[in-house]
C-alpha cells in the first residue's frame, strides 16, 4: 500500500464558518488505527476513559450541528470536549465505517452512525474525510460491512441484526434514559390538559340505563 496520504484539506465552498483545528482527524491518523471493523474500533474506543462519558450524551447530539444559529454553542461545546479525548481518531473512523442496516426491508451500507458529533466531526465534515479513507482501505482489503441495527435515540449501530440476544433499543443507558424522557415529552404535548380532551359521548350501555 502507497505512504500515508497527507492530511486532508476541504476545499473552499466547505470551509466557510467550518473550522477544523490543528487537532482535527485526518486520513494520515485514521492509517494509523490497528483497525478498520466496527468491533475492532469499538474495542479501541472503549479502551481509553473518554471525555465524553462524563458529560450528558445529548451535548454530542446537536440538530443539526452548526457553526452559527440555534445549535451553534453545543457543536462549539461538543467538540471542545472531543479534542481532550485521546481516542477521537478511533471514534471518528468508527462512525464512518459502513455497516448494513435495513430500509424498507432491504440491506443497505450506511456509516456506524449517521448523526451527531464523533471524533470532533460532524456528519458533514466525516463524509467528505470518508471519501479517500473509504478509497485507501479498499486497496488494503478493508473488511466487508455486517449487519446491524441502530439506537432509537441517537441513531448509530447496535449489535448484529442476527445475534440471538434479544433487540436492544438504545446503544447506552444514557441513550436509554434520553429516549425515554423524549417519549414522555411527546406523550405529554400529544395529550394535552384533562379539560382540553372531548367529553366521552354517551353509548348504548348509557341509553338504555333507567333514567
Amino acid at each position: 500500500m502507497s505512504a500515508p496520504a497527507p492530511p486532508v484539506t476541504i476545499p473552499a465552498p466547505h470551509r466557510v464558518g467550518r473550522r477544523r483545528s490543528s487537532s482535527a482527524v485526518t486520513v494520515a491518523d485514521l492509517l494509523t488505527l490497528p483497525a478498520w471493523d466496527v468491533p475492532g474500533l469499538r474495542a479501541l474506543v472503549d479502551a481509553e476513559p473518554r471525555p465524553c462519558q462524563m458529560v450528558d450524551p445529548e451535548l454530542h447530539q446537536p440538530d443539526p450541528p452548526a457553526e452559527v444559529g440555534p445549535t451553534a454553542a453545543q457543536t462549539r461545546q461538543a467538540r471542545a470536549v472531543c479534542g481532550a479525548c485521546p481516542v477521537r481518531a478511533a471514534c471518528a473512523a468508527l462512525a464512518m465505517t459502513g455497516v448494513l442496516v435495513s430500509v424498507d426491508g432491504r440491506p443497505v451500507v450506511e456509516p456506524y452512525a449517521a448523526g451527531g458529533i464523533w471524533g470532533g466531526l460532524d456528519p458533514d465534515q466525516r463524509r467528505e474525510l470518508a471519501r479517500e479513507w473509504r478509497a485507501l482501505t479498499a486497496l488494503a482489503g478493508s473488511p466487508q460491512p455486517a449487519r446491524f441495527t441502530r439506537c432509537h435515540y441517537c441513531g448509530q449501530a447496535l449489535a448484529s441484526a442476527t445475534s440471538p440476544r434479544p433487540a436492544r433499543e438504545t446503544c447506552s443507558p444514557g441513550c436509554r434514559r434520553a429516549l425515554a424522557e423524549s417519549r414522555a415529552r411527546r406523550g405529554r404535548a400529544e395529550s394535552g390538559p384533562w379539560s382540553a380532551r372531548p367529553a366521552p359521548t354517551a353509548g348504548p350501555a348509557a341509553l338504555a340505563r333507567p333514567a
